[in-house]
C-alpha cells in the first residue's frame, strides 16, 4: 500500500507467522510476475499506525477481512489507535 509516497505493509490479520518471520529477518523479497524486489522492513510504532490503518481501511477489507481489521474508513483515530496493536506495520524500503 502506498501513502504520502512512501510504501507500508498493513498485516490485516494480525499477527501471523509471516509477520513473526517477516519481522525477525527484517527483510523480504516482493515479486510480481518475473519481477523481483528486495527490500528491507521497518516495523512502524504502534502510535504511529493509524494513518495506515486508515488507508488500509479505506481501500476496502471485504468480509473475509473485516472480521480480522475491526474498523472501517468512518471509525474514529482512537478506534484505529485501539486496533493497532493487533496489526503490524512495516514501511517498505529499498534493501
Amino acid at each position: 500500500m502506498e501513502l504520502e509516497g512512501a510504501r507500508y505493509w498493513v498485516a490485516v490479520f494480525g499477527e501471523t507467522a509471516t509477520v513473526k518471520n517477516s519481522r525477525a529477518a527484517g527483510r523480504a523479497t516482493l515479486s510480481r510476475g518475473s519481477v523481483r524486489q528486495d527490500i528491507r522492513l521497518i516495523e512502524v510504532p504502534e502510535s504511529e499506525r493509524v494513518p495506515m490503518l486508515r488507508a488500509r481501511s479505506a481501500r476496502g477489507t471485504g468480509p473475509m477481512v473485516q472480521p480480522y481489521f475491526g474498523a472501517t474508513p468512518q471509525s474514529s483515530d482512537a478506534q484505529f489507535a485501539a486496533i493497532a496493536p493487533k496489526h503490524t506495520v512495516f514501511k517498505l524500503e529499498p534493501a
